[in-house]
């Protein structure tokens, strides 16, 4: 089981690189917790925190902001609203970025237009003809 002790042990860690927290694993309650590790650790370049179902987070939003080592982002399935969006613009280190297709007004945000190190977004509940999103590591190797 999953424990704010799990986050501050994992903030120590300086070689995890991936990091997948889905279906039901980040709840309200470990949010501070979790953001403490985005704030502190510089080796995760994965993150995926989709179907959580998270609401929106001043606490989040600041340390997305703040986090300069994330590549690869997961956050569909979730609540978040525009303030995520300008968080990451802020940042601006994603460079693959998952989301909901039920979001999509949110691709009207500025930072889809804005930043400098989105290469691509991956719409997730799309019925089109696109290729699912597998991570490769090699992409990181830049």
């Amino acid at each position: 089981m999953i424990s704010p002790q799990f986050f501050s042990t994992l903030s120590l860690n300086q070689t995890i690189t991936t990091l997948m927290l889905t279906n039901g694993t980040l709840v309200k309650q470990f949010i501070p917790s979790f953001c403490q590790l985005i704030l502190t650790n510089q080796s995760i370049v994965a993150l995926d925190i989709s179907d959580n179902y998270l609401e929106p987070s001043q606490d989040l939003d600041q340390a997305f902001k703040q986090n300069k080592s994330i590549k690869i982002l997961n956050i569909s399935e979730n609540q978040f609203n525009q303030d995520i969006f300008d968080a990451l613009l802020s940042s601006d280190t994603v460079q693959y970025l998952l989301v909901d297709i039920n979001r999509l007004a949110f691709h009207q945000h500025r930072y889809f237009s804005e930043s400098k190190s989105l290469i691509q977004t991956f719409l997730i509940g799309a019925t089109t003809n696109m290729k699912p999103f597998h991570f490769n590591p090699s992409i990181l190797s830049d």
